[in-house]
């Protein structure tokens, strides 16, 4: 079993994570910078309980994070291991051991950095586009030119979980340009929405994508209305995954001019159309990871945390952003930012939660029971219950949504 090390309220500054939520846990694996040194070490955030700590893992991990991408299906988080890679690498978090996934067949995804991995229909993964790095070979002649290979590329791949291969399938439509440091969020179990990068022959992108996986089409949206600015190394999640209306949010990334952005967009995905939201109120920042966790049919809570403010700082602070859906028109605002200083207190909000969830009794049944725990008996003592067994009260599992930002610097 997996010992946990220590508890506390954030990690170290994480800059481009490499996670995936399991349950009702995030799994973060940042690598280890010396290449001749394995990283064991996962941190582990905990939405409900609004709190971080850190398990130790074994077995057969990636080598390095250097544009490493993650995804989860059922217990396991998935990681291709990025431009210094051997390929992908499976963490079971129930034993917290790794294992390196020696692929059938002879079709093989290209190592690569700030490419985008995620998971459809519960048994496939897709891996899209990404930066291979660039291989000089010289000309013995002096008068020919030297051969270049690698450099942003186009590639799609998909992983099938239950045959251990990867296939290359035919795309149509309009199909993206070649990129890296993209958002790539699936939004229900037929489609997913690709914005920006740092594209071939286009710098920062503003262009948006929807793919359907039934057929592998690609639908390019034409710009109308307001429309966030080009950009790479965004984050992005959908806050309603697989309802009627589903509407992504998109945060931060890096400009055409290198500058880390704040702002905030609200894309409905039916529509087409964006909406600006106000501007985080923290640093700019590029290559945080961003998670949604419904609380119930209106309420959602997004945790962003990690990436890279001014002068390249990195960042370690947590905040989380409420959205209430206010209308039976399925129309969501943002309700309340909640401070890093204020995640994980007052006590009161996380019992809240956790009584929404049936992880405690609620107000009225604890006030009738003489053995319940007061708030204050609660503060400073782990809060019980759930772990990955949260229902909602109509006993529908629980489900946690994510996409994340990170990848090579490109």
């Amino acid at each position: 079993m997996a010992s946990i090390r220590k508890h506390y309220r954030e990690p170290a500054p994480l800059h481009y994570p490499f996670a995936a939520p399991v349950g009702m846990k995030v799994y973060c694996w940042v690598g280890s910078p010396d290449p001749k040194q394995k990283q064991l070490k996962v941190d582990v955030f905990d939405p409900i309980r609004e709190s971080w700590k850190q398990l130790d893992s074994r077995g057969d991990c990636p080598v390095n994070g250097n544009g490493t991408c993650a995804v989860a299906v059922g217990n396991d988080m998935y990681i291709f291991a990025g431009s210094d890679s051997d390929g992908l690498h499976k963490l079971d978090t129930v034993t917290m051991r790794w294992t390196y996934i020696n692929p059938r067949g002879v079709v093989r995804p290209t190592p690569r950095g700030g490419g985008r991995l995620i998971g459809i229909q519960g048994n496939r993964l897709v891996l899209f586009a990404g930066y291979v790095h660039k291989v000089v070979k010289k000309n013995k002649n002096p008068l020919k030119k030297n051969t270049t290979t690698g450099g942003i590329c186009d590639q799609f791949h998909i992983f099938h979980i239950d045959k251990g291969e990867w296939t290359a399938p035919a795309c149509y439509g309009d199909i993206p340009s070649a990129r890296s440091n993209f958002v790539m969020v699936p939004v229900d179990v037929k489609r997913a929405v690709v914005f920006g990068g740092n594209a071939r022959g286009n710098g920062r992108a503003d262009d948006l994508f929807i793919i359907h996986w039934d057929s592998l089409l690609w639908t390019r949206i034409p710009k109308t209305g307001s429309w966030p600015k080009g950009r790479k190394a965004h984050g992005a999640c959908c806050i309603n995954y697989d309802k009627p209306n589903p509407l992504l949010l998109m945060v931060g990334g890096m400009d055409r001019e290198e500058a880390r952005m704040r702002d905030m967009w609200l894309l409905n995905v039916n529509q087409c159309r964006w909406t600006q939201l106000p501007d985080l109120p923290h640093p700019p920042r590029n290559g945080h990871m961003m998670i949604a966790f419904p609380l119930s049919d209106k309420l959602v809570e997004v945790t962003l945390f990690g990436g890279e403010s001014a002068h390249g700082k990195k960042l370690s602070h947590t905040c989380i952003l409420r959205f209430e859906c206010e209308t039976e028109e399925d129309t969501w605002a943002l309700v309340n930012i909640i401070e890093p200083a204020d995640v994980g207190r007052p006590i009161e909000r996380v019992q809240e939660k956790m009584e929404s969830l049936g992880l405690l009794p609620s107000s009225s049944q604890s006030a009738s029971s003489s053995q319940s725990p007061t708030s204050n008996e609660l503060k400073g003592q782990p809060l019980p219950g759930g772990e990955l067994s949260a229902q909602h009260s109509n006993g529908e599992p629980q489900k946690c949504i994510l996409f994340l930002s990170f990848g090579l610097r490109n």
